[in-house]
């Protein structure tokens, strides 16, 4: 009994102690209350983490007991614990003392004191997902490559002498070898690198071939000024002439043909056939087996084409065709098929000329291998000039072009073609060349057209396309300043011209008279009728005329692309501009100093579309410089 008054006790120590700790931290000027006073308890029974439950005591022996009750009582002083208010608990207790309280604000009347918020529990964070391992990349498709373009380099080799004061011609010889253009070689390197080293080795191989000829004419030359009977003037210059022609350049296939004439000397000049076959995506020659599936069956198959075309000209025409190593002979693949070419003697005598005939896979779908029984469907492809030419056209007919040059009275000009398509005829006349170069051109989308470019004095070309017509064939255009682009390569010293194989991509050049005369190149592709169209018509000029303004004059700048920048710029007197684009029909960009660009619009005064304006002033008023072709 004394042991829970003792407890009691002490409790109500330990409550009188809080509070007057509590009423510490009231404003003085505030009274204090009992209610503040259970306020601040109350506060603190919320703060204060809840005590440990007391330890159970031992219980002790009767004894002992008895003599602890009869012990007098004794008050335990309570120990300050400073100006916080808090004090630590008696020693005979085992729970552990509070945390410190702060201070709450002062609360009167019947208020509640608002409660401290209890703080959310901080979310689990969720575990960061692991990444996927990331899939090995697939191989970069190869990009799509254009057709190889094949460049004809053109040289010419003229030799001469003078004999008792005469002027002789000794020797003449034009002839082609066949490279890249850039951009195709940087697509197809292995099929560069191989044409290069042909086209090296047969330049080089003519170059000693036409020493030797030259040594042979100087020495009959020699010979015939020394006979009494003869002279120099019964010597027949030498020649020695190989073009190449292009019958087919895409993905899969090049293959060109070379045609040799050649005169040292003798009854009459020679002629014979080469070709050069090459497999596009390895470089290497293309073997006629990898077209043939069986080479052993042509002489069966060759004969009675032969016999047909050509009647009884061949000697032993079985024999020579059984016992021909092919791999070794001259063909070429072009828009049918296969074409074989027999140089004279090999089937037959000089005078029946050489033969030709060709295989379609259509025809002999078994004879050919898989990787070349089908036909392109669009092509280009050079044609001989007097020779006929027969293809399968795109609605499945086949037809045959032919065209023919008609020369004047002298002999030396061409005055009119012929051409006849499938047997009607159509001759363009006034034509006023002295060369023609034929190319027929098929479009998946227009057909079939002829295109006809002839060169004239002062190199002016003369465009005409024509068409097959329903009635026979018919002049669809007259392009007078157009004809097949070309350029000069200062490495060689050759003109080169791309080889036309393909109605989507081919070179034009045009003769431009704004401001000056002078020539410009762009890429064309066949359009509706037939005729070329220009991918941009804003064309580079390569001449290197440089103007001087005559008067201070104002026009806008442009891009590179041709682009108006909407702003101007104002030339004094003696501004010096260079030539670098225009259409040909109404504009100029001339390059300023700084590398900027300005337009000059040109009108024209009709019917003759001269003089030129600029600006309501005549040209020579505003540019000195300009040159004139006539």
């Amino acid at each position: 009994m004394k042991r829970k008054l003792l407890a009691g006790f002490l409790l109500l120590v330990m409550l009188v102690g809080m509070l007057s700790g509590c009423d510490r931290s009231q404003s003085p000027d505030e009274p204090e209350t009992g209610a503040a006073s259970a306020q601040s308890l109350f506060q603190i029974s919320v703060t204060d983490p809840e005590p440990a439950a007391p330890e159970e005591p031992t219980p002790a022996s009767p004894e002992a007991s008895e003599a602890e009750d009869n012990a007098p009582i004794e008050e335990a002083e309570p120990e300050p614990s400073g100006e916080t208010g808090f004090w630590h608990r008696p020693t005979g207790l085992t729970q552990e003392p509070a945390a410190p309280v702060q201070p709450s604000p002062t609360l009167s009347g019947n208020e509640k004191p608002e409660p401290e918020p209890i703080p959310e529990p901080e979310p689990t964070p969720e575990p960061e997902p692991v990444p996927a391992p990331e899939p090995e990349p697939e191989p970069a498709p190869e990009p799509i490559r254009a057709a190889p373009v094949v460049e004809l380099y053109v040289y010419n080799r003229y030799e001469s002498d003078s004999v008792n004061g005469s002027y002789i011609s000794l020797l003449e010889s034009t002839y082609h070898a066949a490279r890249l253009s850039e951009q195709s070689a940087r697509d197809y390197p292995q099929l560069a690198e191989a044409m290069e080293q042909y086209a090296r080795s047969y330049v080089q191989t003519m170059t000693e071939e036409l020493d030797e000829y030259t040594q042979w004419a100087t020495e009959q030359i020699q010979w015939l000024a020394e006979d009494p009977d003869r002279g120099v003037e019964d010597f027949v210059n030498y020649s020695d002439d190989s073009t190449l022609t292009v019958f087919r350049a895409d993905s899969q296939a090049v293959s060109m043909l070379r045609t040799h004439f050649a005169y040292i000397g003798g009854v009459h000049p020679d002629y014979w056939y080469d070709c050069e076959n090459y497999d596009v995506q390895t470089g290497r020659s293309l073997a006629l087996s990898a077209v043939i599936s069986d080479l052993s069956a042509l002489p069966a198959v060759l004969e009675p084409l032969l016999t047909e075309q050509y009647g009884d000209i061949f000697f032993n025409l079985h024999e020579d065709l059984s016992a021909m190593d092919w791999e070794d002979s001259v063909w070429v693949l072009g828009p049918d098929g296969i074409t074989f070419y027999f140089s004279p003697y090999v089937l037959s005598f000089f005078a029946a000329g050489a033969q030709m005939v060709t295989l379609n896979p259509r025809q002999y779908p078994d004879l050919f291998t898989s990787a070349y029984r089908d036909l392109p469907r669009e092509w280009a492809v050079t044609i001989p000039l007097g020779e006929e030419f027969s293809f399968h056209d795109t609605s499945g007919g086949y037809d045959t072009v032919y065209a023919v040059s008609n020369y004047d009275s002298y002999g030396s000009d061409i005055d009119s073609i012929t051409v006849r398509w499938n047997g009607l005829e159509t001759t363009i006349p006034e034509v006023y060349c002295y060369d023609a170069t034929p190319v027929l051109m098929c479009s998946a989308d227009y057909g079939a057209y002829l295109y006809l470019d002839c060169l004239s004095d002062n190199d002016y070309h003369i465009l005409f396309v024509v068409s097959p017509g329903d009635n026979g064939p018919r002049l669809v255009e007259t392009a007078s300043t157009n004809g097949f682009g070309y350029r000069f390569d200062p490495d060689t010293y050759c003109t080169v011209q791309a080889a036309i194989t393909s109605p989507r991509s081919f070179l034009l050049t045009r003769r431009c008279q704004l401001l000056s005369s002078y020539t410009v190149t762009a890429e064309f592709h066949m359009g509706p009728q037939g005729l070329p169209v220009a991918y941009d018509p804003h064309f580079p000029i390569l001449a290197g005329y440089t103007l001087t303004t005559l008067r201070e004059l104002t026009f806008p700048l442009v891009e590179e692309s041709g682009q108006l920048t909407g702003q101007t710029v104002t030339l004094p007197t003696g501004s010096r501009l260079s030539f670098a684009y225009t259409d040909c029909e109404t504009y100029v960009d001339l390059r300023l100093f700084d590398d900027r660009l300005c337009r000059v619009e040109v009108s024209r005064e009709e019917p003759f579309n001269w003089p030129l304006y600029i600006q309501g002033y005549k040209a020579d008023e505003c540019f000195d410089g300009m040159m004139f072709a006539g």
